[in-house]
C-alpha cells in the first residue's frame, strides 16, 4: 500500500474512487446496475432503470465530498490537551503551542436515505451508509489562535466503506503520511460542537419545493445553494433542484451579506 500526503483537499471520494478507471458517478451507477438495487425498486416503471441509477449515483457522490482531514479534526477534539491548548491560545495571537497525541482511532458513520421519484411518484427509498475509520499515531499538532495551524508529523491509515441497501458497494484503505510541516492556511477550527457518529444527521433527499427567497449560493461550495434563516445558515442545502439536510459543524462560514438570494425551481 503506497503512502500519500493527507491535505485539506483529500476527500472520502478520492480514497474510494481515486484509482477508478471511470468517474465516481459512473462507478456508482455501474455498482447499482450490477446489484439490481434500483431496477428492483423501479420495476413498475419500465425503461427508467439506467436513468434512475445515474441520478441516485449523483446524489450519493455528492455526499462523498467530506474532507478526511475534517473528520480527523472532529476526532481530535476529544483530546483534552488539544482543546486546552485551543482555549489558551484563543485570546492570545502571539501564543503557539505544540500538542502530541497518543495512538488513537477516529470513527465516523453517516447513514442517509435517498427517495426515488419517477414522474413525481415515489418509487421507494434507498438506504445508504458511509463508514470511515482513521488509525493514527505519532501525530504532532501546532495550535495558534484556537486553531490547528499546522501538522508537524504523524501517520494515518484510513479505511472507508460505502454500503447501499445493506450491500457493500465499495471499500478502500489508504496510508497517509503527515510527516513534515503541512501549512493549513488560516487553520482548522477547534472551537464549536464536535461531529460524532451519534450526532450525524440523516440526509434525506426530497422533492424540491418552492422555498422562500432566502436561499443563497452555498458558502462552503459543497452544494449550489444553502438556506439562510435571517440569523444563521440552516441544515438545508440544494443542488440541481434537490434539497438535502446537511449540517454545518465546527466551521466558520461567512454570512450571505454580499450574495444575491435565489429562488429554487420547482
Amino acid at each position: 500500500m503506497s503512502t500519500s500526503a493527507l491535505s485539506e483537499t483529500v476527500t472520502v471520494r478520492d480514497l474510494l474512487y481515486g484509482d477508478a478507471p471511470v468517474e465516481p458517478t459512473q462507478a456508482l451507477a455501474d455498482s447499482l446496475q450490477q446489484s439490481g438495487t434500483v431496477s428492483n425498486l423501479v420495476a413498475r416503471f419500465p425503461g427508467v432503470s439506467s436513468l434512475v441509477e445515474s441520478q441516485v449515483a449523483k446524489e450519493i457522490d455528492g455526499l462523498l465530498s467530506q474532507s478526511l482531514l475534517d473528520l480527523a479534526v472532529d476526532g481530535w477534539k476529544k483530546f483534552a490537551e488539544l482543546m486546552d491548548a485551543a482555549r489558551r491560545t484563543g485570546d492570545n495571537p502571539a501564543a503557539r503551542e505544540t500538542v502530541k497525541l497518543v495512538t488513537h482511532r477516529i470513527e465516523f458513520s453517516h447513514p442517509w436515505t435517498v427517495e426515488v421519484l419517477v414522474n413525481g411518484k415515489s418509487a421507494g427509498t434507498l438506504e445508504a451508509e458511509l463508514a470511515v475509520s482513521l488509525d493514527m499515531d505519532l501525530v504532532v499538532l501546532v495550535v495558534q489562535r484556537g486553531r490547528i495551524t499546522a501538522i508537524e508529523s504523524g501517520r494515518c491509515i484510513v479505511t472507508a466503506a460505502l454500503e447501499i441497501a445493506q450491500t457493500e458497494a465499495i471499500k478502500r484503505q489508504g496510508r497517509f503520511n503527515l510527516g513534515g510541516e503541512i501549512p493549513l492556511g488560516h487553520g482548522l477550527m477547534l472551537a464549536g460542537p464536535t461531529a460524532t457518529a451519534a450526532s450525524a444527521d440523516r440526509a434525506v433527499v426530497t422533492d424540491a419545493q418552492s422555498p422562500s427567497a432566502n436561499w443563497y449560493p452555498e458558502p462552503l461550495h459543497r452544494y449550489e445553494f444553502r438556506r439562510w434563516d435571517g440569523t444563521r445558515w440552516t441544515d438545508q442545502a440544494s443542488t440541481k433542484g434537490r434539497v438535502v439536510s446537511d449540517p454545518i459543524v465546527g466551521e466558520h462560514v461567512p454570512t450571505p451579506c454580499d450574495s444575491t438570494p435565489v429562488t429554487l425551481p420547482r
